[in-house]
């Protein structure tokens, strides 16, 4: 009895593998109530001063600030009282120079405090507080105002109740802020990715199992520019990855979609096979495009007992595998003959009838996804 076995493509694939980045430029700020950091300005990004990552893609602007005050109580009162103290009124505010830049949103301060005072004393302590607001953007118009070789201003200031009074409890203690500055910093993050190394949109790629040790890789692009081929790396049961292509296989180029296809012999059978696509642009680096996996492929067992042929499979654990049959291997036709589901270990059966005067009969297998 003899059996074929085959497998056809499977896992599509369309993602592609870019460098990233993030780059972050600040300034710092120490400002009084009223006072002004006009024009404090942040550098544009360049990317000819980043050549790995020069795709603008995403803009982030940040407010920090941090507000500390030296709080006294005064107790006018015969007797010591536990007070408490909040000043609610201070603000930090970056207002954009240019219209259409990102403004983060305000950061609201508030310092408060409690002491026990003593009769016809003051106590005093020194409370901080900090708060930051953020605002970014990917739109594309948004981001054409931060790109180029200059800067992007902003109008930074700071309010705050003066005379800095605090509201306090009980009424009978009052409160002072001796200290009521602000410093802080005015960022901007540009988040960044490299260019697609091959100009190449990769639409499709699959690996399939053709047999024990034998596997088909296929992969399809869309548009390809800057790009001069193709090599493959092969990985086994988590191993390190090797190079399957000792040469480059070129590109096809041109504005259309373009397949390409290879044959891979594995050194051992193996449940586990991953596959990766690289591409080389025209200054020969390579970057991975895609990455996919191998399904295990269905293997095929006969064991004749009586009149009865039991074949006996292992595959995908929990999958299923369908029998197809034919009288001829080349002309078919091939039928179907039943789908059989895999148990945990990857295992099944499917029992038939043997009669003395059929002439040879073939089988293969086809992994269901």
């Amino acid at each position: 009895m003899n059996s074929s076995l085959t497998r056809w493509l499977l896992c599509l694939a369309a993602a592609g593998s870019l460098r990233a980045a993030a780059i972050t430029f600040s300034v710092p700020f120490n400002l009084g109530p009223g006072e002004t950091a006009f024009g404090l300005s942040l550098p544009q990004f360049d990317p000819a001063s980043h050549p790995t990552t020069p795709n603008l893609i995403q803009v982030t602007v940040t407010l920090e600030a941090s507000f500390g005050g030296g709080l006294t109580f005064f107790n006018d009162t015969l007797t010591p009282l536990s007070a408490s103290g909040t000043l609610t009124g201070a603000r930090v505010l970056a207002t954009p120079i240019t219209s259409g830049i990102l403004a983060p949103g305000p950061v609201n301060l508030l310092i408060s405090g409690s002491a026990s005072v003593p009769a016809e004393g003051e106590a005093s302590l020194s409370p901080l507080s900090s708060g930051s607001a953020a605002s970014s953007s990917t739109a594309a118009g948004v981001l054409d105002l931060f790109k180029g070789t200059g800067s992007v201003s902003y109008d930074v200031d700071f309010t705050a109740l003066y005379p800095p009074k605090v509201t306090t409890t009980p009424s009978s203690v009052t409160c002072i802020v001796c200290n009521d500055r602000v410093t802080g910093t005015l960022k901007v993050t540009y988040s960044a990715s490299s260019p697609p190394p091959t100009g190449s949109v990769l639409l499709a790629f699959g690996a399939g199992a053709i047999g024990p040790v034998s596997v088909a890789l296929n992969w399809r692009t869309g548009v390809e520019s800057n790009l001069i081929g193709f090599l493959l790396e092969r990985q086994v049961a988590g191993g390190d990855w090797g190079r399957i292509t000792p040469t480059l296989i070129p590109a096809l180029g041109g504005g259309r979609p373009n397949a390409y296809g290879l044959a891979d012999t594995l050194p051992v059978p193996t449940q586990e096979v991953r596959y990766r696509l690289l591409g080389v642009d025209l200054e020969g680096r390579p970057a991975v495009l895609g990455e996919t996996a191998l399904a295990v492929a269905p293997t095929l067992e006969a064991a004749l007992v009586g009149a009865n042929l039991t074949l006996n499979l292992t595959g995908q654990p929990g999958g299923k595998v369908a029998i197809e049959t034919a009288l001829d291997v080349a002309a078919g036709p091939w039928l179907p003959l039943a789908t059989v589901p895999l148990d945990t270990a990857g295992k099944g059966s499917h029992l038939l009838s043997v009669t003395g005067d059929e002439p040879a009969r073939f089988y293969r297998l086809i992994a269901v996804e």
